[in-house]
């Protein structure tokens, strides 16, 4: 089998007018992220595309177009004893796929595409540099004042 799948035939019109909403947002708000409503999100899509969809399938085209890389999710949770976590809300960025696609679209320059593409790639090597926890070697243990210094573990 040598053709594509129906859902990679519609990938490019759905990923094209979703990030179309998305870089209105980024416009407005001046923020390079958004987190709408799902009932806001098919608003959007209703009135710039002319899609009547459900929430449903709204999900799935969320879902594939994070598989293809064009958009990453970042879902935000708060504890509940009960529960265990509430969703609180999802914000969507849109990866370095997503930038690649916009600009072939022309929804973007290039020039605004590789400056996204390039502090995507920053963001995501700082946060593998960053340093989890600090922790003193032995030896350097001797040089730190005293309120510095650790107890040692007690036996038994």
């Amino acid at each position: 089998m040598a053709g594509k799948t129906r859902q990679q035939k519609n990938l490019i019109p759905k990923a094209k007018l979703i990030i179309e909403i998305m870089q209105n947002g980024f416009k407005q708000f001046n923020v390079m992220s958004v987190f709408y409503s799902q009932e806001y999100w098919l608003k959007q899509l209703k009135r710039f595309g002319g899609r009547d969809i459900k929430r449903r399938q709204l999900n799935y085209d969320f879902k594939l177009l994070e598989q293809a890389g064009i958009l990453n999710r970042y879902r935000r949770h708060k504890p509940d004893p009960e529960k265990g976590y509430i969703l609180r809300s999802t914000r969507y960025y849109i990866d370095a796929v997503g930038w690649k696609v916009a600009a072939y679209l022309k929804i973007i320059s290039r020039t605004e595409m590789c400056k996204m593409i390039h502090a995507i790639i920053n963001g995501r090597e700082n946060k593998k540099r960053r340093v989890k926890e600090w922790i003193t070697p032995d030896w350097l243990q001797e040089f730190l004042p005293e309120y510095n210094k650790k107890e040692p573990i007690p036996d038994g």
